[in-house]
């Protein structure tokens, strides 16, 4: 994992924020997933805010992508925010 990585998660209603910082690599986007399937069954939307992430690595938004079959299955949206959203947006929307 990016040694500068960090996810701040807020749980709010039923609502699910998620804040990432620093640089998004394979394990940043394994933390990432880790945090998904704890909260998708129990969230509607889940905003990933993406506006301080100072790089994404191609090879973490590859590994985030090819693991997100779990959500086919549960009841939530996926959205993302920030200047980094569309990097992420082949899966969810970018908002």
């Amino acid at each position: 994992m990016a040694n500068n990585f960090k996810i701040c998660v807020r749980k709010k209603s039923a609502d699910l924020h998620i804040k990432l910082k620093g640089d998004f690599d394979g394990m940043s986007a394994y933390q990432l997933i880790h945090v998904l399937k704890n909260h998708s069954n129990t969230c509607t939307r889940i905003f990933i805010n993406t506006g301080s992430l100072k790089a994404v690595h191609l090879f973490g938004t590859n590994v985030f992508h090819k693991n997100l079959e779990f959500l086919n299955h549960q009841p939530c949206l996926l959205f993302f925010t920030g200047q980094k959203a569309s990097e992420f947006s082949s899966y969810g929307q970018a908002v």
